[in-house]
């Protein structure tokens, strides 16, 4: 007697939610602490060493992999193919204007006679910055640019790879790409390639959250937020107990951090709790919303709160570990927020009015018979 196939579990209420959902606060309030970190870590870093404030960056690499990879999926899905120059249009609105604007700002502000040294220094990373080689580029002023010269070039490549050649297999491909650079940072010290694995890790995670049935998975476990809270924590401690890079435990510990970081974002996006509701609370969420342009500024303003503290009497120490990062961050939202209202938000909205009006009308395939 022939059997009837059981049928699928339908998809859960917080599936539907997540799937209808473009925009999830917690991972704004993820983005500032994020930038809290990088800013600490430049304006001091050895005082707060438990922080490990280099990892900001990391989380921004899996929180961009997992968002922009999500919005194709869901595009693939809907439209039945990604529109590869909406993407691109997109992304260039997204990213060029500011980091252009900071960029001739830089060039100005380096003018001064008194920098001399850092001006030479920047135009030999020029060509770099302008060709989104900034990861490739001689240490310059605006070298903490040098993560979006990752994004650029993956970008550029994401969509070709995983949506164009290879599909049908694009997860084992990631696995591979994933363990692949990884490997090669933490053995072979080939570390250019390490955030390229890094970015893979948040699409991974998307290609695992879009499917309803690892949603629940994920879903019914409600033990999972205060492990991976907790493994987060722990992480940050003990890569500033062995801060040694070119040691193989700092390699394995930094790769553990970039899962758990995945890990903290399924937990934030699959299900409400606390902790999704500390991070998308107003502070956060302005902080986050604004996190790129504090990033690309963060530096500049470093050099003005420096120069301030010192021309009002303060000494360096021990003004240099409390009050520079805490007058680096405020100098840097003031300058972001305004950066993010009369620049960053027009551009973007001009991008998205420019994908609305020269996307092509395109029918889904109808779906073929099992």
């Amino acid at each position: 007697m022939s059997s009837v196939p059981s049928a699928l579990p339908l998809p859960s209420a917080g599936y539907a939610a997540f799937r209808e959902s473009r925009y999830y606060p917690a991972l704004d309030g993820l983005r500032a602490v994020s930038i809290l970190l990088v800013v600490v870590w430049h304006a001091h870093g050895d005082r707060w060493w438990f922080l490990s404030g280099y990892t900001g960056v990391n989380i921004f690499f899996v929180l961009s992999g997992f968002l922009i990879h999500t919005l194709l999926l869901r595009e693939e899905e809907t439209e039945g193919a990604v529109w590869k120059t909406g993407f691109y249009l997109r992304r260039c609105f997204r990213i060029l204007p500011l980091y252009l604007t900071v960029l001739v700002a830089y060039v100005v502000v380096l003018r001064a006679p008194s920098l001399a040294e850092q001006a030479a220094q920047f135009r030999a990373a020029l060509p770099y910055y302008l060709t989104a080689m900034n990861d490739f580029a001689p240490f310059a002023p605006y070298n903490q640019s040098w993560s979006l010269g990752v994004e650029e070039k993956f970008y550029f490549c994401s969509p070709l790879l995983f949506f164009v050649l290879l599909p049908k297999v694009r997860r084992e491909v990631m696995a591979v790409l994933i363990a692949g650079p990884m490997l090669l940072a933490i053995h072979l010290q080939i570390a250019w390639v390490a955030p390229y694995g890094m970015i893979l890790v948040g699409c991974l995670l998307a290609e695992i959250l879009h499917r309803p049935t690892s949603f629940a998975a994920i879903e019914r476990r409600g033990w999972l937020l205060p492990l991976a809270f907790g493994l987060w924590i722990a992480l940050h401690l003990l890569l500033g107990v062995f801060p040694d890079r070119s040691h193989l435990l700092f390699g394995y510990l930094l790769f553990a951090y970039v899962l758990n970081a995945a890990f903290v974002v399924a937990v934030l996006v699959v299900r409400p709790s606390w902790l999704s509701r500390l991070l998308g609370s107003g502070p956060a969420v302005w902080v986050g919303r604004r996190s790129y342009g504090i990033y690309l500024v963060h530096l500049l303003c470093l050099s003005v709160a420096e120069r301030l503290l010192l021309r009002v009497g303060l000494p360096r120490d021990p003004f240099h570990g409390l009050l520079l990062p805490a007058v680096t961050l405020v100098f840097s939202a003031v300058v972001a927020g305004i950066l993010y209202r009369v620049l960053e938000q027009p551009a973007i909205a001009f991008g998205q009015s420019l994908n609305r009006r020269w996307r092509p009308r395109r029918v889904k395939p109808a779906a073929q018979p099992a």
